[in-house]
């Protein structure tokens, strides 16, 4: 981020509404330097997750087993994501210091008298924030700065910073809890990402979760199983199909295919495993026949061979070649 220079009459960087001089400038009537405060907000946030897990690892881990859910429990690799998503609640929002602060709350507590004016007030925001949904807007392509988010309940957008090792598609969910920086936003210790995931089902669910007493932010848990499931609608659907569209994701992201094709080549996967079920132990033959599929009738990219996405799967040509098929005679029908 740029060193941009806030005037006194600008709009405050901390979201306040309120003109600088008026608002953090008030208490500090030097000019602020935008990247000297989100520097130190990005140390209070190393040091968040070093101060839960060092002091308080055994008592977020004793949490973690009074939200175990049962739904979960045939697809371990969503308990994986589930659980990665439930520790950011337990830090962000369970009061589970003597059933009166959170781990979050007794940090700022800690650390508050040392903050100068400016970053105390920023930081003290993230203790309200609450956890949502967001829908991917735009994510940049050539100057890689800030991907746009858009709160599926609230419609509220965000800016919050690319980096090099984030893959985002445009048009999928995210869920997690976005807490205020200078001049944009960022999630909280972690980021949960749904790919294939129908828009309007969680806006339902979301919608149903906020007129409960406690809202989205008490029922966290339960809203976060459900998200999850909303992927999974078959009961005895095998947990490598999930498996395949992930990696069939990260070659895509890899060779810069625009996100519209990518949500498209997951669309065609899902259809084909609602009705086709397909029952496989690896995953890379059926990922590269998907990318082959999309390659050449989605991209009509006439230059890619069976063999050239075999190779970059590390795949069997005849495997790939054989689950092409079922996949083209399958899709193609629709």
């Amino acid at each position: 981020m740029s060193k941009r220079i806030i005037g006194r009459n600008d709009p405050c960087f901390c979201g306040s509404g309120k003109k600088y001089k008026k608002c953090c400038g008030a208490s500090n009537p030097n000019i602020a330097n935008p990247v000297m405060i989100n520097n130190e907000l990005n140390r209070l946030h190393q040091q968040l997750l070093s101060f839960a897990t060092e002091n308080y690892g055994e008592k977020i881990n004793e949490q973690a087993k009074r939200f175990d859910p049962p739904a979960l429990q045939s697809h371990p690799e969503l308990m994986d994501i589930y659980y990665t998503g439930l520790n950011l609640w337990i830090i962000s929002k369970l009061k589970i210091i003597k059933n009166v602060q959170t781990i979050l709350e007794l940090f700022f507590q800690v650390i508050s008298s040392k903050l100068n004016p400016i970053i105390k007030r920023l930081f003290s925001q993230w203790l309200t924030a609450d956890p949502s949904i967001y829908k991917v807007i735009t994510v940049p392509a050539e100057n890689k700065d800030m991907v746009e988010l858009q709160d599926v309940l609230t419609n509220k957008r965000f800016r919050i910073p690319f980096r090099d090792q984030d893959e985002y598609i445009e048009g999928s969910l995210v869920i997690g809890t976005l807490v205020p920086f200078s001049g944009y936003h960022a999630f909280l210790l972690s980021i949960i990402k749904l790919y294939g995931i129908d828009h309007n089902s969680t806006l339902e669910l979301m919608e149903r979760f906020a007129k409960m007493e406690g809202g989205i932010s008490g029922h966290f848990p339960e809203l976060l199983t459900e998200a999850l499931l909303l992927s999974v609608k078959d009961e005895d659907l095998n947990p490598l199909h999930e498996q395949v569209a992930q990696e069939f994701t990260d070659h895509m992201v890899e060779k810069e295919v625009e996100d519209a094709v990518i949500l498209q080549g997951l669309a065609l996967w899902k259809q084909y495993c609602e009705k086709e079920n397909p029952s496989f132990k690896n995953i890379e033959p059926y990922a590269a026949a998907l990318d082959y599929y999309v390659q050449k009738n989605v991209l009509m990219n006439e230059s890619t061979t069976q063999n050239m996405v075999a190779n970059e799967y590390g795949a069997n040509p005849s495997t790939v070649s054989n689950n092409y098929r079922k996949l083209a005679n399958f899709l193609l029908k629709k």
